[in-house]
């Protein structure tokens, strides 16, 4: 119930239709992509500085990464992520970093016109607003998670938003693998950790991920990419 009441919770607060309960942002981003029919020839744009886990996750649902610049602010802009359009160009993932927000009404329009869909990863910013909306309120979909150094500071779960019931069937359709109860502990430790010893976070995180048998790590073989 406390899960339905938050996913309710958010869903008005983005003015969102369907709102779907996920074990952690990347999960989002997977069953998003996948809802889109990613094939392995489709190119998904992404920021050159951009969270592994996002990068992973195109990876994971079959996507081909293309990175968009980054300019001072660290976020994509409408004239970079212009640049790398393609024929092949299948979907736009627009992170919002630090609190602070991209141009993601701008590239939204670029995007209509062109019939390409994106998906507006509030993740690192959740309560920032860009052009009278908040973020995560815009493309076909919205993320929104929690994880230590968040504005969601939870030990992981999030949201994947969207106004498309045709969407949010095709979403409901969608299994992933559940996580092992190894994952879910070592996570639960580390926020935990991060809690109680947050100015050693990067020390920490260093330690786990050498230890992680399960870790985020980019795959070696250069063709999967």
């Amino acid at each position: 119930p406390r899960v339905q009441q938050f996913a309710d919770s958010v869903k008005r607060l983005l003015g969102r239709q369907f709102a779907v309960p996920v074990g952690r942002g990347r999960d989002a981003i997977i069953v998003a992509l996948r809802a889109l029919d990613i094939q392995s020839t489709d190119e998904v744009v992404l920021p050159s500085y951009i969270c592994i886990s996002v990068l992973n996750a195109v990876i994971q649902a079959g996507g081909r990464p293309v990175f968009a610049d980054v300019d001072e602010s660290l976020h994509v802009t409408v004239r970079t992520v212009e640049s790398v359009l393609t024929s092949r160009t299948r979907c736009v993932i627009v992170p919002h970093l630090f609190g602070n927000t991209a141009p993601v009404d701008e590239i939204e329009a670029l995007l209509r016109g062109r019939g390409i869909p994106l998906i507006d990863d509030a993740a690192q910013g959740f309560g920032a607003r860009r052009a009278g909306r908040p973020i995560g309120a815009f493309g076909e979909f919205g993320i929104v998670c929690g994880g230590p150094g968040k504005p969601l500071a939870t030990a992981a779960g999030g949201l994947l938003l969207m106004d498309d019931p045709e969407l949010y069937r095709k979403v409901l359709r969608i299994a992933l693998p559940p996580e092992s109860s190894r994952a879910i502990l070592q996570r639960t430790v580390a926020f935990w950790f991060w809690r109680r010893f947050r100015r050693y976070t990067l020390l920490l995180q260093m330690i786990l991920w050498r230890f992680d048998g399960d870790s985020e790590e980019l795959p070696t073989d250069p063709h999967s990419l």
